[in-house]
């Protein structure tokens, strides 16, 4: 009886481990795509690269877009948020919160509002890959709006800049996407 009570605790424990979110803090560097022309054939890839934290299910991070995707020498800088679920291998739902710098045009820093994420992980690496798009209505209904792929690798485990800087209303933020 003791056994069979030991071993329900355990895969309790087990399974409810299983079960937690994946932890998305840390530095993730890759591409993104920009898919051009009508038949979204072409396809130019930039440096991209997000560093996020993490508290619960409330993800805030800052992305860096350009040549190197440096914060300092970016295309485009940017915040991003999002609120994870609890189930697991689920789509992560990734939105633009405003534009911190850019060297380019603003109107093409707003392109990305937008990503739908897959996360996974193979071996000791992890990746988020996805698709971005200019609306996040495109993604239903279909448009001519900017649009593209992105891959990202985690490459540290913690962030080399002060992330939560960017964010002034944090507190309110991790209430928001743990309280649902």
């Amino acid at each position: 009886m003791k056994k069979q009570i030991l071993f329900s605790l355990l895969s309790l424990i087990s399974f409810c481990s299983l079960a937690q979110t994946q932890n998305l803090e840390g530095k993730w560097k890759g591409v993104i795509t920009l898919d051009t022309g009508q038949n979204r054939q072409n396809h130019q890839e930039i440096a991209f690269s997000v560093q996020f934290r993490q508290s619960g299910n409330a993800v805030w991070g800052i992305y860096a877009r350009g040549r190197d995707a440096l914060i300092n020498s970016a295309d485009c800088t940017g915040r991003l948020t999002a609120g994870l679920n609890n189930k697991r291998d689920s789509t992560i739902q990734i939105f633009q919160d405003g534009i911190e710098g850019n060297k380019i045009p603003l109107d093409m820093c707003f392109y990305m509002n937008f990503l739908e994420a897959d996360y996974s992980k193979d071996g000791n690496k992890e990746h988020l890959k996805g698709r971005w798009f200019g609306n996040p209505i495109v993604k239903r209904y279909g448009s001519d709006a900017a649009s593209g792929t992105f891959q990202l690798e985690k490459i540290s485990p913690v962030t080399d800049i002060e992330v939560d800087k960017y964010f002034p209303n944090l507190a309110r933020l991790i209430k928001k996407f743990n309280s649902e």
